[in-house]
């Protein structure tokens, strides 16, 4: 949602819900979390082994180091949206 990436026609982005909305955080989550083609990129990651029943999804799985590389740039992001949402109509 954040990405705003199209995978579906009803999917619901960030920039549906504030057209107007820009942040370097945007651009630098793009590049921190990857895409889901790149084994081991956290999209990768969470899509395998979280997101969708696939066969290397087990329940040992540590997923702090995922949690470690995306929280620093996700967290100043929502607030940031926060801070959009406050001044749009």
């Amino acid at each position: 949602m954040f990405l705003s990436r199209d995978s579906g026609n009803d999917d619901i982005n960030l920039t549906d819900l504030l057209p107007g909305f820009k942040s370097p955080l945007v651009d630098l989550l793009k590049t921190t979390y990857g895409n889901s083609k790149k084994v081991g990129s956290p999209s990768w990651n969470l899509n395998k082994r979280l997101a969708h029943p696939t066969q290397v999804r087990s329940s040992s799985y540590n997923h702090n180091h995922l949690l470690n590389d995306l929280a620093p740039v996700v967290l100043p992001l929502l607030d940031q949206i926060a801070q959009g949402r406050q001044v749009s109509p």
